[in-house]
C-alpha cells in the first residue's frame, strides 16, 4: 500500500506501565518509515510514552476503531435466509469488484494521516477480501438484487466460538433502501444457528451511520482502539 518501510506495534491490555518497552520497540530497532501504534482506549500510560520518542519522530493520532458486538447465545426471530449466498474462491473477481465499489473513497487511518500520500484504501481491502475468500476460516457473504447485482457484502472470519465481521458494506446503487440493516440480520441469524456465542464488528469512529444500524440490531458498544502513527523526523520518506 505504501511504498516505506511500516511496522505495526500493538499494546495489549496489560494494566502494566510498559513505556520503556515501547519507546524501545519505536527507536531501539531497525528505523521504519511509519509505525503504526494501536491500543486500547483505557490504557492510559500510552500516549506518554509515545511523548517520550517525539524529539526524534511525529507523532500523528489516526482515529479510533470501535467496536461492537452482541452475544448470541439467544435465538434470532424467525428471519428468511434464501438472501444470503456464500461465495468461494471462484467469485474472487466478483467479491473484489464489489469491494472496491463500496469503499471507494472510504477514509481510514492512513487517509487521515497528512503526511502521507494518497492511499487507495478500496483496492487494500479488496485485496484484504481476497485472502479471506481462500481461509478455511472465513466466511464470504452477500446479497443480490433482483437483477441479481450484488447489493451487500460481508467478509468474516470464525475464531473458536467468536466471528469477527471484517468487512461490510453496501453498493453505493442500493443504499438508503435498508439493504445494510437486512445483512447484519441475516448475519446474526446465520451465526446464531451455529456453536457461535458472539459476533463482533468494529469501524472507524467517525463512521456513525453504521454504528446507529448496528445499535438498532441489538449490538453494544464494547471498547475503542487508538490509532498512532510514529514516524522519524528524518530519513526516508514514504
Amino acid at each position: 500500500m505504501l511504498a516505506g518501510t511500516v511496522e505495526h506495534v500493538h499494546v495489549g491490555l496489560a494494566t502494566a506501565d510498559a513505556s520503556d518497552e515501547l519507546r524501545q520497540q519505536l527507536v531501539g530497532g531497525p528505523e521504519v518509515d511509519l509505525a503504526i501504534v494501536r491500543y486500547p482506549t483505557t490504557v492510559g500510560w500510552v500516549p506518554s510514552a509515545l511523548l517520550g520518542v517525539q524529539d526524534t519522530h511525529r507523532i500523528v493520532p489516526a482515529g479510533h476503531i470501535v467496536y461492537w458486538g452482541m452475544d448470541l447465545a439467544h435465538p434470532v426471530g424467525a428471519i428468511k435466509m434464501d438472501r444470503l449466498e456464500e461465495l468461494g474462491v471462484g467469485d474472487t473477481d466478483e467479491c473484489t469488484a464489489s469491494i472496491r465499489e463500496i469503499f471507494d473513497g472510504y477514509v481510514n487511518h492512513y487517509s487521515v494521516n497528512p503526511l502521507l500520500p494518497e492511499v487507495d484504501t478500496a483496492s487494500a481491502y479488496a485485496d484484504w477480501a481476497s485472502r479471506l475468500l481462500v481461509d478455511p476460516q472465513a466466511d464470504v457473504f452477500v446479497t443480490r438484487s433482483e437483477g441479481g447485482a450484488i447489493a451487500g457484502i460481508a467478509v468474516n472470519r470464525r475464531g473458536g466460538d467468536l466471528v469477527e465481521v471484517h468487512l461490510a458494506g453496501v453498493s453505493p446503487a442500493f443504499r438508503g433502501q435498508g439493504e445494510y440493516a437486512a445483512l447484519v440480520a441475516l448475519l446474526l441469524a446465520h451465526y446464531g444457528g451455529m456453536d457461535i456465542l458472539r459476533l463482533v464488528i468494529s469501524t472507524q469512529d467517525h463512521n456513525v451511520g453504521v454504528q446507529r444500524q448496528w445499535a438498532r440490531a441489538g449490538l453494544l458498544p464494547l471498547g475503542a482502539v487508538a490509532t498512532v502513527h510514529v514516524m522519524p523526523r528524518t530519513g526516508p520518506r514514504i
